[in-house]
C-alpha cells in the first residue's frame, strides 16, 4: 500500500506538470522560472528576474554594452560548389570574437569557395557586432590569391576587393569634395559645352532678396513679374480695404524689376524658357503650368511660379546640403545662379543617362522609366548605343577636365545619330541610377577591364569636309538638317511668313514651282524688306525630305515624302561647313546685287 500510495503522488506530479505547461507554455523571451511545491501542496512556477547587467560576450564574457543581440546561427548557400556553411556569427559576442571566429571559419573550408564580393559583403552583412565597433581591417588570404578587407560597415561602405598585388580596386562611390560637386553647377560645365548642349542663359550672381524669396513659406510671384497688368476696377474705399487686409496679413512684399527684365528679354530672344538653379531644375512641379507644355515660361511670373512651387530646389538653397557628405573645405565659395534654358518639346523616350567612371563608360538608360517598344529593336538598340558611345569618346571626353567619374544626361536626335548634352551629375547617391543600381555598375566595372566595346557598325555621322568641297546643294541639306535637330526650322508658307514678318528668319528656302502666287510675293517682299537671304529649289518634295517631312527606312532611304513650299532657319544650331559654304554663296551673290541676294538650287 506504501508503494502504492507513492507510485499515485508521483503520477499525480506528473499530471499536474503536465496540466501547468499545457496552461503556460514555454516562452522563450521570458524570464527564467523553475517548477516548486507550494504548502498546500500545489505545483507552480516561481520566476527568477533577470540580472539587470549588460549584454556579454558569449566567448570572453566581457560586457558589451549598447550592442544588440545578434541573430541566432544562420546557414548560408555559397553557388561555387552549392555547399552549405556554418555561418561564423551567432549570439552575442565582442567584436574581436566575431573577428576571430570568421578568421578560423574562413582560413579552413569557406575562403575557398568565397570568389565575388557580394558573397563576402553578404557573409559579413550580418555581423552586427562589426558594425557597432571601431573600423575594422582584416586581411584574408584565400586558396585563389584574393585579399579580402573589411571595412567599416555601413550603408555604402562594406567589403573592398583587393588583388593579389593589394591595388584597390572599385569603391561604390568616389569621395565627394566640394571642388568635385561645384564642377557640377551649370556655369561650370555649360561654356566648354555650349555648341553641343541646349541654348541657355546664365543669370548670376542673384541677390540675398531673392534667396529669402525662394525660402518664404507662402507660394506667390512678386511684383511687377506679370507680362499684362490689369487695371483696378474696384473704388478707393475697396482698395483701402484690400490693402489692409493684406497689410494685416503680413504677407511679404518682393519685387525684382532689374531680374525681370532680364529674363524678358531672355524670352524675347528664345521665345519660350524653362528654369533651373546651380544643379536642380523644378520638373516636379510641372503640374502648376498647362499640361500641353510643361515647364514652359513665357513671363518671368512663370519662372518664379516654377521655382517657388518645386520642392527639389531647396537642395540647392543650402550649403549643406549642396556638400553634403563633402570634405569640410571652406575656400570654394557658393553663390545661387538662375539658369534659363531655351525650351523645346522633348519626346521622352530619346532622353538618356550614361554613367561614367573612371574615364570608362558603364551604362546607358532611359530616364524615362516607360515602356517604349520601338526600343526593343536590336538594330534600335545597336544604333543608340555606337551613337552615343561616339558622341561620349569625340565630344565629351576630351573636353571634360574635372573629375573623371560623372553621370551624363542626354537627349539623341530625331534619328539617333547625334546627341545634345542636357545636364551633368556627380557620381553620388544624391543622383538617380534610374534602371540601374550602383552596385552593378560597379560589378560592370570590375569586369569590362579598360573600356567597353563597341560594334564597328556603318553609323551616319556628320564629319568635317574640306573647305569648298561640298556643293550649295549638299550644304543645304547639311544647314537644314542642323537646324531641324535643334528645332529652328520653320516649316509651310503661313509660318515661313510668320517667322519673317517677326524677323526671327536667318535664312529663307522656297520653292520656285509653288502654285500660291500671292504667297510667293509676300516672302519675297519680307525677305527684301529685312534683307534676309533667299534660296530657291525647284522640287517640292526634295525640300520635303530635306526638313524632314518623310520616314526615313531601316536602308536610310525617305519614305512617304510630304512636299514643302517654303521652310525659314530661325536657328542655324551649330557652326557647320554647309552654312560657312553657303554664307561664301551667298557674299559673292551679294557683291553682284546689293539688292535681295537669291540663289538658285537645281535639285538631282
Amino acid at each position: 500500500m506504501q508503494f502504492l500510495r507513492v507510485f499515485l503522488t508521483a503520477q499525480k506530479i506528473m499530471a499536474q506538470r503536465v496540466t501547468l505547461r499545457k496552461r503556460q507554455p514555454y516562452n522563450t523571451t521570458s524570464s527564467r522560472r523553475r517548477i516548486v511545491k507550494t504548502p498546500g501542496g500545489k505545483l507552480v512556477y516561481h520566476h527568477l528576474k533577470k540580472p539587470a547587467t549588460s549584454p556579454k560576450c558569449g566567448d570572453c564574457g566581457i560586457g558589451l554594452p549598447g550592442i544588440p543581440a545578434l541573430r541566432p546561427r544562420q546557414y548560408a548557400t555559397i553557388s561555387k560548389r552549392q555547399k552549405t556553411v556554418r555561418r561564423a556569427y551567432g549570439g552575442s559576442r565582442c567584436g574581436d570574437c566575431v573577428k576571430s571566429r570568421i578568421l578560423r571559419a574562413f582560413l579552413v573550408e569557406e575562403a575557398k569557395i568565397v570568389k565575388k564580393e557580394y558573397h563576402v559583403f553578404s557573409f559579413y552583412y550580418g555581423a552586427i557586432g562589426l558594425r557597432n565597433t571601431d573600423t575594422a581591417i582584416m586581411e584574408l588570404i584565400t586558396s585563389n590569391g584574393y585579399h579580402l578587407m573589411l571595412y567599416k560597415i555601413s550603408d555604402y561602405e562594406g567589403i573592398g576587393l583587393r588583388n593579389y598585388t593589394g591595388t584597390a580596386i572599385m569603391e561604390l562611390f568616389p569621395s565627394l569634395s566640394r571642388s568635385y560637386i561645384l564642377a557640377f553647377q551649370f556655369s561650370s560645365w555649360y561654356p566648354a559645352f555650349h555648341t553641343i548642349s541646349i541654348k541657355s542663359t546664365i543669370i548670376r550672381p542673384l541677390s540675398q532678396e531673392f534667396h529669402n524669396y525662394l525660402n518664404a513659406d507662402q507660394v506667390f510671384v512678386p511684383k511687377g513679374s506679370e507680362n499684362v497688368l490689369v487695371e483696378s476696377t474696384l473704388s478707393d474705399d475697396e482698395d483701402d480695404e484690400d490693402r489692409d487686409s493684406v497689410d494685416s496679413d503680413e504677407t511679404p512684399i518682393f519685387a525684382f524689376p532689374e531680374l525681370d527684365e532680364k529674363i524678358r528679354a531672355v524670352v524675347k530672344e528664345y521665345g519660350a524658357v524653362f528654369p533651373k538653379l546651380n544643379f536642380t531644375s523644378p520638373k516636379d512641379a510641372s503640374w502648376i503650368l498647362p499640361a500641353s507644355s510643361p515647364l514652359k515660361c513665357t513671363s518671368p511670373a512663370d519662372v518664379y511660379l516654377l521655382l517657388k512651387s518645386s520642392d527639389f530646389i531647396s537642395h540647392d538653397l543650402s550649403p549643406s546640403t549642396v556638400f553634403d557628405g563633402c570634405d569640410p573645405v571652406q575656400s570654394d565659395s557658393y553663390d545661387l545662379e538662375l539658369v534659363l534654358r531655351k525650351w523645346y518639346s522633348v519626346d521622352r523616350s530619346r532622353e538618356l543617362r550614361c554613367f561614367v567612371r573612371n574615364n570608362v563608360l558603364l551604362g546607358i538608360s532611359q530616364r524615362d522609366t516607360n515602356y517604349y517598344d520601338f526600343l526593343n529593336d536590336p538594330d534600335t538598340q545597336s544604333k543608340i548605343m555606337n551613337t552615343v558611345v561616339t558622341f561620349w569618346k569625340n565630344k565629351i571626353q576630351p573636353q571634360w577636365k574635372a573629375e573623371a567619374s560623372y553621370v551624363l544626361d542626354l537627349l539623341l536626335t530625331r534619328d539617333l545619330s547625334s546627341a545634345h548634352i542636357v545636364d551633368f551629375n556627380p557620381y553620388a547617391p544624391r543622383t538617380d541610377p534610374l534602371l540601374f543600381s550602383y552596385e552593378e555598375l560597379r560589378d560592370i566595372m570590375s569586369d569590362a577591364g579598360d573600356d567597353i566595346p563597341v560594334e564597328e557598325t556603318a553609323v551616319e555621322v556628320t564629319t568635317e569636309a574640306p573647305k569648298g568641297k561640298l556643293s550649295i546643294e549638299e550644304a543645304l541639306q547639311q544647314v537644314l538638317k542642323n537646324a531641324l535637330v535643334h528645332d529652328g526650322l520653320a516649316r509651310g508658307l503661313r509660318e515661313c511668313a510668320k517667322a519673317l514678318d517677326k524677323r526671327q528668319a536667318h535664312l529663307c528656302v522656297l520653292v520656285e514651282s509653288c502654285t500660291e502666287a500671292e504667297y510667293i510675293k509676300l516672302i519675297e517682299a519680307l525677305c527684301a524688306e529685312h534683307t534676309i537671304p533667299l534660296i530657291k529649289v525647284q522640287e517640292a518634295k526634295v525640300l520635303g525630305t530635306w526638313a524632314g517631312l518623310c520616314k526615313i527606312d531601316r536602308e536610310g532611304n525617305p519614305r512617304k515624302v510630304v512636299g514643302c513650299s517654303c521652310v525659314v532657319v530661325k536657328e542655324y544650331g551649330v557652326e557647320s561647313e554647309g552654312l560657312n559654304s553657303i554664307s561664301l554663296e551667298l557674299f559673292h551673290l551679294s557683291l553682284i546685287d546689293f539688292g535681295l541676294c537669291v540663289a538658285h538650287v537645281h535639285t538631282t
